[in-house]
């Protein structure tokens, strides 16, 4: 079992109690210290539910690292995303393994920073796109892989959300303002570039256009970002991400048509991707039905069918692949490297012809 330390990730945070469930779902690792709020009272009610003697949370998280050098597995940092670049940077600096929260920072320039730090460390730097552990995205890559659809024509990958149009919502400080990469973007585009990549096999972006828009927030920040692009494979990209779309929770959903079939998949019917073939033919892949389909391996049944895996589960999914690489496999096909990461910032960051 391997021992981590995290910063970040409190009980009142927005992820920390699903890395939290995610990171011991299958007892591949252990939280042995943290340094989980600046506030006092959060960071020890926190220790409790994370069942941590006071001796193993820290106030400061520059205090954990220097204590804990050598002792730990990786650091698992959960701080909001302006936050990141200088406790990464440190923290491989120090020669700790790192996992990160997406996004991985904010700027161009923090990314050629953290790459400075990588480069000069024995660290590795692994970042949480947790929607490509769904085994039903993982399924629709090895189908794409075999060329069940055909040649690939079209990917389309929209992530509505409301936060910005239901009352009451209030927004994290950090939320409140928009960087050289609209925070809309680091919420929600990153996600939707990797799944690009995640599908499309690393393809290169041959030409995108960003259209960003502030349509209905009362601090006037982007809230909308509809996206067009081109792959080198031939594909068509279009993507929207946005905060102002009543009704959806989180509505992401990946459609890809090829020139012999075509497969939708929904978040919110994780364990169901529906196949469409030229001939008419529909049909519909489940999680944990009799076949050689990835989704049947092992690790993605922790029960049987009809009872789904979700969220939390694709988090650990994510978990188990981050625990074969620090164990020392020398490659792991569901891990993005550092430059798939940095290909991921430089789509989002708009230019000075884009609105």
């Amino acid at each position: 079992m391997l021992k981590v330390g995290m910063i970040g990730g409190a009980v009142n945070s927005a992820v920390g109690m699903a890395h939290f469930d995610a990171i011991r779902l299958d007892g591949r690792f252990s939280i042995v210290a943290g340094a989980f709020s600046r506030n006092a009272e959060v960071n020890a009610e926190t220790s409790v539910v994370y069942n941590l003697s006071s001796e193993n949370v820290y106030d400061h998280w520059a205090v954990m690292l220097k204590e804990r050098q050598g002792e730990l597995d990786a650091v698992v940092i959960l701080t909001p995303t302006p936050d990141h670049c200088e406790m990464v940077c440190e923290a491989l600096a120090l020669g700790f393994n790192v996992i990160v929260e997406k996004a991985l920072c904010t700027s161009l320039s923090e990314v050629a920073l953290i790459q400075a730090a990588l480069e000069a460390s024995e660290g590795k730097l692994l970042v949480t796109y947790n929607y490509s552990g769904y085994p039903m995205i993982r399924e629709l890559r090895a189908l794409l892989r075999e060329g069940r659809l055909g040649d690939i024509q079209q990917i389309h990958i929209e992530m509505p959300q409301e936060t910005f149009s239901r009352d009451r919502v209030k927004l994290q400080e950090w939320r409140q303002k928009d960087y050289e990469i609209p925070t809309v973007s680091l919420d929600l585009g990153v996600h939707v570039f990797h799944l690009l990549s995640f599908l499309s096999d690393g393809a290169e972006v041959k030409d995108r256009e960003l259209g960003q828009y502030s349509i209905g927030n009362e601090l006037g920040l982007i809230d909308n970002v509809f996206c067009r692009a081109e792959l080198d494979n031939g594909a068509l990209f279009n993507g929207w991400w946005g905060k102002t779309a009543l009704g959806c929770r989180n509505g992401l959903r990946v459609r890809v048509f090829g020139s012999r079939g075509a497969a939708d998949w929904l978040q919110q019917s994780p364990e169901e991707l529906v196949l469409s073939y030229s001939d008419g033919r529909k049909e519909i892949i489940e999680r944990g039905i009799d076949g050689d389909s990835l989704c049947n391996e092992g690790r993605y049944n922790r029960f049987k069918p009809g009872h789904p895996s979700g969220f939390i589960e694709a988090f650990a999914n994510l978990y188990c692949d981050f625990y074969e690489v620090l164990q020392g496999a020398e490659s792991n096909d569901f891990v993005p490297n550092f430059e798939q990461t940095a290909r991921c910032m430089e789509f989002l960051t708009p230019t000075s012809i884009e609105k």
